[in-house]
This record gives structure tokens, sequence and C-alpha cells, in this order.
């Protein structure tokens, strides 16, 4: 009798090998299925503004790279809401659903990107006035493509100072402009939130979080170039902010967190998308290592040598300050002492409670609320007139 015990186990081994290979391409092929069925499904949204609507992708072509907006609104004929994202590096078009789709009705909403995602990376790294300048190019194409309309600037952090750039240099092309975690001055900004951990540090007799306080500087700036962010000493007080409940930024607002609605964003390709997560591994992959420090080096300095006091201490456009009031980032006691401060046809001050650095998307309705407020039941007093 012949032993075909070890011919038998080959075949079963085989067989067995092929259903796990087959169940691993349904897996992957169902995973593909369901991007490619989610990422058509929000460009078709994204797209379903109605007849009298506009969505948009427009190319701004500036220094040698182009940039880009995206324009969505449900009634073309409102005005122009153009918002500047954080970073540098940032972009809010994955996430625009999550806090302007409440203001598309009252405005045509335009979210930019500049050097990232869809728009091409600098190929030489700008300072802070020649990003300025990119953005006022924006500010021209959507007044060319709006016939003259009120256009309304929103700046996120370093947006913030964009914004503030473009409102001070050419105010007769806008009609309000609105911060969010205003930029007033980033090292003392920094030291405010060294002080708050310190204070609640010494409250609890936490030796071990004072004992490394000790051990950086409070400005998170280098010794031997005080307008070079020191990253390392940046790092070690995050952390502290995050041990004191102070970090409401690294467990909800990063790419990482957020990676399936950033790889499905629409109007992207998918290595577009992956240029936004570039931090996620896939994404690294897919995009492959992203320099960010090569692009975007000659803006730090901008950053963190602006003083909001002196360097825009007057505007002639109406001034909104929104800021979060467990922002630790851009700390709240700043921005409020810069809005008092500053020259301006009109101002206010709006501060949402239980929010951080992104209080648009901490609490959406707050933030829709306030730009309401102040720009939609009573226009601003240049805002129905001509554009000089």
């Amino acid at each position: 009798m012949i032993d075909n015990a070890p011919g038998n186990s080959r075949i079963v081994a085989q067989r067995v090998l092929r259903r796990v290979l087959l169940f691993l391409i349904s897996i992957v092929l169902a995973l593909v299925l369901a991007f490619c069925v989610m990422k058509t499904w929000r460009l078709l949204d994204w797209r379903n503004v109605g007849a009298a609507g506009i969505a948009e992708v427009v190319a701004v072509p500036s220094r040698g790279a182009v940039q880009y907006v995206f324009i969505r609104g449900y009634d073309r004929r409102k005005p122009v809401l153009l918002f500047f994202p954080g970073g540098p590096g940032e972009s809010y078009v994955p996430r625009e659903a999550e806090f302007s789709r409440g203001l598309e009705h009252d405005f045509v909403m335009a979210q930019v990107e500049l050097g990232v995602g869809k728009a091409e990376v600098y190929k030489a790294s700008p300072n802070i006035q020649e990003f300025a300048m990119d953005g006022e190019a924006i500010v021209d194409v959507l007044r060319k493509e709006f016939g003259g309309r009120p256009i309304y600037l929103v700046g996120h952090s370093l947006g913030s100072v964009q914004a503030l750039l473009i409102a001070q240099h050419s105010p007769q092309k806008i009609a309000a402009i609105a911060t969010i975690g205003q930029v007033v001055d980033w090292r003392r900004g920094n030291e405010l939130a060294a002080a708050e951990i310190r204070s609640r540090a010494s409250a609890r007799g936490d030796q071990n979080t004072l004992a490394q306080l000790n051990t950086f500087p409070h400005t998170l700036t280098l010794a031997k170039d005080p307008l070079m962010i020191d990253f390392s000493s940046a790092g070690k007080q995050r952390a502290l902010e995050r041990q004191y409940g102070m970090d409401l930024i690294t467990g909800r607002h990063t790419p990482e967190v957020h990676w399936f609605l950033y790889v499905t964003a629409p109007n992207h390709s998918l290595r577009q998308s992956c240029n936004l997560a570039y931090q996620v591994p896939l994404c690294q992959t897919i995009a492959g290592s992203k320099d960010w420090f090569g692009e975007w080096h000659n803006l730090i300095p901008g950053i963190v040598g602006f003083d909001a006091e002196r360097d825009v201490p007057e505007l002639k456009v109406p001034f909104l300050a929104i800021v979060g009031s467990n922002d630790w980032v851009s700390p709240a006691v700043l921005v409020k002492e810069y809005e008092e401060k500053l020259i301006a046809p009109s101002k206010q001050f709006v501060a949402i409670e239980e929010a951080g650095h992104y209080a648009h998307f901490d609490n959406p309705a707050a933030f829709q609320r306030a730009i309401k407020a102040a720009w939609v039941p009573a226009r601003t007093p240049n805002a129905g007139a001509p554009l000089r």
C-alpha cells in the first residue's frame, strides 16, 4: 500500500493558500471599490450646488508655480469669502464641509491651496511678503471672476498674517477681514503658554514638569538664530501642553487623524491627496517624502518675527478677531490686546469657549455665527460700495 499523505498535504496546503490569496485579493478589490465610490460621491456632493450655484477649481500661476483656489457656493451672486489656511503647507479643502457649508448660502466660499495638495510645490521657498502677494494674486483673480463684488478675507493662524498683510497693502480690494487664532507675536505667545504650564504644574506639585520646563527656551527659537524655530523645544513644550489639556490640535486636527478625508479629497488625484497627508505611511509610498523645511524655511523668519501690533497697527477695513478660549498657540489675551490697540473702521472680538487653535473646526456653528453676525445682517460700511 502506497502512502499518499505527503502529496495530499501539499494539495490541501495549495488549496488553503489559493483561498487565502483570493480572500486577500477580494479585500483589496473591496477597499479599492470603496475608495473609488467615496471619492466619486464626494466629488458629486461638492458639485451639487444647484442651477444658481458655483463649484469651480481655478488655477492661479504665481512665481513659477501654479496654486489653486476651490470656489463653491449656492448663489454665484453672493459676496466672496476667501479663506486662507494655516501652516505653512496646510489645506482645509478636504474638510471644508465641516466648517464652511453653513456659510455657502450667504457667501461664495473660496478655499486656498498654496504649495500643497493640488498646488505645485514652490520652486523657491517664499518669504512672508512673497507669500502674502501670492494670496493677493488670488484676490485679484476672484475680483475679475466675480466682477468686483465684495471680497471678505478669513485667515487662520499663518493665514491670519497673510490676510492682514493683504488688507494693509490693498484695502481697496476687500470688504472686511476676520482672523482665527491670530498670530500676534509668536515668541510671546509661546512664553505665555509655558507660563500657563508652569502655573498648572505648580498647582499640582508636578516637579517633573517644572524641571522639564527649565531645559528649553520658552520662545521656542534657536539661541543662535532667534528668527528660526527650535523644533526640538517646540516638540517638548507641545508634549507638556498635551499633558495639561492645553493642546487641542494633535488628537483632533492633523492629517493623520483625518487621513481618509484627505486621501478621498474631491478634485484631487490620489497623489495630490497624499500630498495633503504626506506623514501617513501609505501616502509616503504614493507621493514620496515631502521636504517641508526645504519648501518653507524662508517663510519661518517672517512668522516668528511678525509682531501684529508693530507691523499692522492700522487697517482701513473692518476687523473681526475670532479665537478659541483654549488656544495656546495664539493665546486669547494677546489677540484681545491686539484688537483693542488696532486702529480700524470697526472692530470686534469673539472668543469661542472650549475651542482651541482650530476654533472653526472645534465649534463650526459658533464660527459661522460670528461671521454671519458681523457681515450678513448688516453689511460692513464699505461692503456694498464699489471696490476702488
